[in-house]
């Protein structure tokens, strides 16, 4: 429930980017930028969240990130323009879901070890549940209290989030092994313990494989994006209602529900391996994107939805544990804070490919060819992604 809280405002993305155009009055490219500071530092969080978690443990990293989501929500009912957004809904609320998003995967990891993956599914089903209930939710009270009063009520109810973060503890084998290393080290003092345990962390950087793990996210994070920020948008610009779009939008998080819940299954099974599902994940998610932009047929364009939504639940699982795996749970904390920060660092130049075409006066009939032009750029990278998957180098493991 605290990932469900904590991530509704990134999952109602493509409603809120509508909602800013018309209550602002504002160009795409300036609505987009509270949507994309949200994704950028939602991941750049990382750096933040990761490291303290690492010297403090995940939960009260938790408490705080829900905190901070919720606070940043309500503080958007004073805003009177879209830059006030971009700080309090672009920073505030993005900085505290992002604590949550990095440290979710760790609580997991000391609490799970035979069914990890359905394990973490099970959490991030929360995240996919927010799609399903909040663009709806949000659409009835946008229609009632307009922007400001929508978002301060939006921001009460991501306070909730902040309760069931309470919940989770430290298990007793975390606790116990560093009473154990001091038994063994009574002659280190406090700050040489400090240090060695930074070190420890930090040895996340001479692996080759952390660096192929930042990559991939980073594609991944790209094409998440840009889903969840333009498919409303696109499917309106190619003549659906808002509502039917919304709607469909909602409906796709059954099937990603379904995507976390099994294909982590099968992979805890022995049915699959991580690198053969991170392969089907990048060549599934990119050859729909790449037939995206020439659907013209409604039906067509929510199964590509649906398909989409489906590569995206399974790739958000399976990257966090394939990373337990090869760092273990000591360093998940700061390998896996790291590798979300590095998509975070592209996310500021995600306006500017949205608005490229506007900016140099190149449409295509209407926004919706822009959208198309942005599905088709991402796709490339899908494809480099892939060969990486592919032929890894001799040191990865199954």
């Amino acid at each position: 429930m605290a990932c469900f809280c904590a991530l509704a405002g990134r999952r109602s993305s493509g409603f809120l980017l509508v909602a800013f155009l018309d209550t602002f009055q504002v160009n795409r490219r300036e609505a987009s930028w509270p949507i994309m500071l949200l994704s950028a530092l939602l991941c750049l969080s990382g750096l933040v969240g990761g490291p303290l978690a690492h010297r403090f443990t995940a939960r009260p990293v938790l408490i705080a990130g829900s905190a901070l989501s919720s606070i940043g929500a309500m503080l958007s009912f004073f805003a009177t323009s879209i830059d006030i957004v971009k700080i309090t809904i672009g920073v505030i609320h993005a900085i505290g879901a992002g604590m949550v998003f990095v440290v979710s995967p760790t609580i997991i990891s000391e609490h799970f070890v035979k069914h990890k993956g359905l394990a973490t599914g099970v959490y991030f089903l929360g995240a996919t549940m927010a799609a399903f209930v909040f663009p709806k939710f949000l659409e009835y009270l946008y229609d009632r209290y307009g922007l400001h009063g929508t978002l301060l009520i939006f921001g009460a109810v991501l306070m909730n989030g902040l309760a069931f973060s309470l919940f989770p503890r430290t298990p007793e084998w975390r606790k116990a092994a560093p009473l154990e290393e001091k038994r063994g080290n009574t002659e280190l003092s406090s700050s040489e313990e400090k240090g060695r345990l930074w070190r420890h962390g930090l040895s996340i950087f001479k692996s080759p494989i952390l660096y192929l793990f930042m990559y991939s996210f980073i594609v991944q994070s790209f094409g998440y994006e840009c889903y969840i920020a333009l498919f409303i948008d696109f499917a309106v610009d190619r003549g659906a209602t808002l509502s039917t779009a919304v709607t469909v939008y909602a409906v796709g998080a059954i099937a990603e529900a379904f995507a976390r819940l099994s294909l982590p299954a099968a992979v805890d099974r022995g049915l699959l391996s991580n690198k053969a599902l991170l392969v089907i994940v990048f060549a599934g998610q990119g050859l729909i994107l790449l037939a995206l932009p020439f659907l013209h047929s409604h039906g067509l364009i929510f199964a590509a939805s649906v398909g989409t939504a489906c590569t995206i639940g399974a790739g958000m699982i399976v990257i966090p544990v394939t990373v337990s795996g090869y760092f273990g749970v000591e360093r998940m904390s700061m390998s896996y804070g790291i590798i979300v920060a590095s998509a975070g660092l592209f996310s500021f130049g995600k306006p500017t490919v949205i608005g490229c075409v506007d900016y140099t006066h190149v449409r295509i009939n209407s926004f919706g060819g822009d959208d198309a032009e942005v599905f088709r750029y991402r796709n490339g990278h899908f494809c480099f992604s892939q060969t990486r998957r592919q032929f890894p180098p001799p040191s990865i493991q199954s």
